[in-house]
C-alpha cells in the first residue's frame, strides 16, 4: 500500500455500516482496524471514530478522486463489512449498490470485489473483525486486477 488511505475511504465504509440504522461494535472496530492497517495514526483514527459516531452520508463525500484500486478495494471492503455482524440486511444491500453506484464500478468488477473479500473472510478466522487481513485483501484484488 503506498501511506495511508484516504479518509473518505472510512467515511464510505460507514455508510455501509450505518445502513441499517445502528453502527454495530464489530462494524465501528472493522473501519477504525482498517484504518490502522493502512497506516493512520491513533489521533487519527480516534477522530475518524468520533466523526463515524454519527450516521454518514454518501452525499457528502468526494470518492471519484481514488484510483480504480481503492474503488475497489473501498466496495470489497463493504462488501465484508455488510456481513461482519453474520447477517446481510436488506438495506446494507440497497447501501452496497448505491456505493457501487457512486464509485462507478461495473457489476463485474463488484462480483470480483465481493468474491476476494469472501475468499479473504474464508480464511482461517477471517470473519472475525481482528482476524480479517485488509492487507492480503488490497493484495488479492490488486493481483485480479492485472
Amino acid at each position: 500500500m503506498h501511506g495511508p488511505l484516504n479518509r473518505q475511504v472510512f467515511l464510505a465504509l460507514a455508510t455501509i455500516a450505518w445502513a441499517d440504522g445502528q453502527l454495530a461494535p464489530e462494524e465501528r472496530d472493522g473501519i477504525l482496524r482498517a484504518a490502522r492497517a493502512s497506516g493512520w495514526s491513533e489521533v487519527d483514527v480516534a477522530d475518524l471514530g468520533r466523526t463515524i459516531a454519527t450516521p454518514v452520508d454518501l452525499s457528502g463525500l468526494v470518492l471519484r478522486k481514488l484510483s480504480a484500486l481503492d474503488r475497489v478495494y473501498v466496495y470489497a471492503m463493504g462488501e465484508w463489512l455488510a456481513r461482519i455482524d453474520g447477517h446481510v440486511d436488506p438495506r446494507e444491500e440497497a447501501a452496497l449498490q448505491k456505493l457501487g453506484d457512486f464509485l462507478m464500478i461495473s457489476e463485474r468488477v463488484r462480483g470480483q470485489g465481493k468474491q476476494a473479500s469472501l475468499d479473504i473472510a474464508a480464511l482461517p478466522s477471517g470473519t472475525r473483525p481482528d482476524k480479517f487481513d485488509l492487507m492480503k485483501l488490497r493484495a488479492l484484488l490488486e493481483q485480479r486486477m492485472r
